[in-house]
């Protein structure tokens, strides 16, 4: 359900960052442990005058407290995410989270530096969103590639790097 869409963004990111600037976990391999071994390599491979743009893709919950990006194995959280992009050093951030319940989310994320979009305005929106479909399309189309996928820097020695993270797991 999110490959086309998964695959959409990734070549917008490879055509805007470049095919080394852009990591993309997706399906059964897209597990906690490789999401936060992808931030730890954000953490070393960035510099402050970088951006960084994240694409969130596929399912989240929320339970009245607290979010979940619903990976295979073990879910990763709203703070958990919080603290893995606070840890990267790239001053200019980006996140899409193009999840379901989504908008439980977006305060926590939310800080100078940072534009968050989310599919939903609140949580409590947990049908499967469209949001990642209709992204997609637009910025392969090149309505929005280069203001939102990959913000350029105007110094030579930044750079933008993009992760996307898909995942097909279903939980009620």
């Amino acid at each position: 359900q999110f490959d086309k869409a998964t695959h959409d963004v990734a070549a917008v990111a490879r055509r805007t960052a470049g095919n080394d600037r852009v990591m993309v976990l997706q399906g059964e391999s897209a597990t906690r442990a490789a999401v936060v071994k992808a931030f730890d390599s954000l953490r070393t491979r960035t510099k402050s005058a970088d951006s960084l743009a994240v694409v969130l893709i596929g399912h989240g919950s929320f339970d009245g407290d607290t979010y979940k990006f619903n990976l295979p194995g073990p879910d990763i959280d709203g703070a958990e995410l919080k603290r893995l992009l606070g840890a990267v050093p790239a001053k200019s951030q980006l996140v899409v989270n193009a999840t379901s319940a989504s908008g439980a989310v977006l305060d926590a994320l939310a800080t100078d530096g940072r534009a968050v979009i989310t599919a939903t305005r609140s949580g409590f929106e947990r049908n499967a969103t469209r949001f990642a479909e209709l992204f997609a399309a637009a910025i392969a189309e090149g309505r929005f590639a280069g203001q939102i996928v990959c913000r350029a820097s105007s110094s030579r020695s930044a750079s933008s790097t993009m992760a996307i993270i898909t995942a097909g797991s279903v939980r009620g």
